[in-house]
């Protein structure tokens, strides 16, 4: 069964800032905590703070996105801005614990502060006057806005928990629409969609030209007349830094006493592709550190052999739309397909 390897997310501009340096202070955090000195969830927290502060005097540069966490996602159960349900229950959100294993806080914080390319969608989505479905829509960041418009939407994702977290939040928020776990080259549903949207980087995702020619086969089969695929590429491959430019700061979220960080360390050429590496460290209330390098592969892909890719399937190019660079983030090609 066919499943992307890993999550889409959005891409920061000027990779490899002083990478080697930061290795090494990586290796030194290890040392100096096998040695005894502990360190508390409060200390990376504050940090996180002052690099939060720094960043937006800042020029852009880095790896992935920087989280600004919605205080409904990340409150604590009974907090007064979780949402009710229901029967006037607050719907608190999912508790922390699952150290380098939680799913869905590595979303949230890697991916969820993303909204550069947010009114595209809803723009895609009404102009579709239809069903929409989303294919790798992990927690629901543009999922959640388009129920929230009105939107009658698909929430498609291989990862049971993302989705999962998906559900809860649209509860949460008394948002109505229908979720699935499956993968983007293998889905198959019983109804045909006026839009079918893959945002972020899951082209470039999937395994290559076949893995795409797989979702390309599934989404044509699920369009209904008149219905369009819109789809995100990378407006542009990463590079080396700009001279003199500042090392790429975490990105960090605090949950339930948990501490997670998630800190750019390069981008590398990788058999003719790249190769995204993290280092994800995430402190316990007790103080205990855990870390692990987190390594993502992006297949290669521009707009023209897309579309090419997409005729041999029998969908043909409709239009080129952009999302806009921003200071921390690279823009995207959003390519625009149609039935042939």
């Amino acid at each position: 069964l066919y499943r992307p390897p890993v999550r889409p997310r959005p891409f920061r501009r000027h990779p490899q800032a002083r990478a080697q340096r930061r290795d090494q202070a990586a290796g030194d955090r290890r040392a100096g905590h096998d040695a005894g000195d502990d360190v508390r969830a409060a200390d990376l927290h504050r940090a996180a703070r002052a690099a939060q502060a720094a960043r937006r005097a800042r020029p852009g540069r880095g790896v992935l996105a920087v989280s600004a966490l919605r205080s409904g996602d990340f409150s604590s159960p009974g907090d007064d801005n979780s949402p009710e349900d229901a029967e006037g229950r607050r719907a608190g959100p999912r508790r922390a614990g699952d150290g380098l294993e939680d799913e869905v806080t590595w979303q949230d914080v890697e991916c969820g502060s993303y909204a550069a390319d947010l009114v595209l969608w809803s723009q895609l989505a009404r102009e579709a006057a239809g069903p929409v479905l989303e294919l790798g829509a992990g927690c629901g960041r543009v999922a959640l806005r388009l129920a929230a418009e009105g939107g009658e939407v698909t929430a498609l994702d291989h990862s049971a928990a993302l989705v999962a977290e998906l559900e809860r939040r649209a509860g949460a928020r008394g948002l109505e629409l229908e979720t699935v776990v499956a993968g983007a080259g293998d889905f198959r549903l019983d109804r045909k969609f006026a839009a079918i949207i893959a945002p972020m980087q899951l082209l470039h995702l999937l395994g290559g030209a076949p893995g795409r020619a797989r979702m390309l086969v599934r989404a044509r089969a699920h369009l209904a007349p008149g219905g369009a695929l819109a789809a995100a590429l990378l407006a542009e491959r990463p590079g080396p830094p700009a001279p003199g430019a500042p090392p790429p700061l975490p990105d960090v979220a605090e949950r339930d006493g948990w501490v997670y960080s998630s800190l750019p360390l390069e981008v590398r050429p990788l058999a003719g592709a790249l190769e995204v590496r993290r280092l994800r460290q995430v402190v316990a209330p007790s103080g205990e550190l855990s870390e692990e390098v987190d390594a993502v592969r992006l297949d290669p892909l521009d707009p023209d052999r897309f579309e090419a890719e997409a005729a041999a399937v029998g969908l043909r190019a409709r239009e080129r739309l952009a999302v806009a660079a921003t200071d921390d983030h690279v823009g995207s090609v959003v390519c625009v397909l149609e039935v042939a």
